[in-house]
């Protein structure tokens, strides 16, 4: 079975959201404030970056550090002690 390009996206916003939202449960580097919606927005961002270039890497750890690069550039700051 063939995911959607929008379920795909969704699993992306999850995916880096248990790496970097704060109130994600068991998060291993939480940042503060980082919602969900953070995270979505984020994701978009860096989607609309790099669509129709090489430098999509299908939802990968890259992809989402480069995410975790855009969402501390909002300003944002890991949680202290954590990370």
């Amino acid at each position: 079975m063939k995911l959607s390009a929008n379920k795909k996206f969704y699993e992306f916003v999850d995916y880096v959201y248990s790496f970097y939202g704060e109130y994600a449960g068991d998060t291993l580097y939480p940042i503060e404030g980082c919602t969900w919606r953070v995270c979505y927005n984020s994701c978009k961002e860096y989607v609309l970056k790099v669509a129709g270039t090489d430098a999509w890497g299908y939802g990968d750890s890259v992809d989402r550090e480069k995410v975790r690069d855009i969402i501390l550039a909002k300003g944002y700051n890991f949680v202290k002690g954590v990370a």
